[in-house]
């Protein structure tokens, strides 16, 4: 029996998974983008504030979302895990920065 004739299941990447991904990673952006902004202007205007607020709201769905994507079938595991990863890092770092805001 040769392996062309054994047929495996495809693997896929999860669009789910590719979503939060994107997310993660452009919340991580917001981060970098409105700290710098942060630290050139000084004071900052509110939209800074909902913005920050909003990507974090982002980040902890993108967690979410993440971990509901590892549960398909038949799916490459790295885009999942690289999702949680990005947008945990994403979540802690607003947290951090807008627990030190308030003290």
């Amino acid at each position: 029996m040769s392996i062309k004739s054994v047929k495996f299941r495809g693997r896929h990447n999860s669009r789910l998974a590719v979503l939060f991904l994107v997310t993660g990673i452009a919340a991580l952006v917001l981060f970098v983008v409105l700290s710098v902004l942060s630290a050139i202007r000084g004071e900052t205007p509110l939209s800074f504030g909902i913005a920050g607020v909003t990507a974090g709201i982002i980040s902890a769905a993108g967690v979410a979302g993440s971990v509901i994507a590892t549960r398909e079938r038949d799916i490459y595991m790295k885009v999942p895990i690289a999702g949680m990863i990005i947008n945990g890092i994403s979540m802690i770092l607003y947290v951090i920065v807008y627990v030190l805001g308030i003290v």
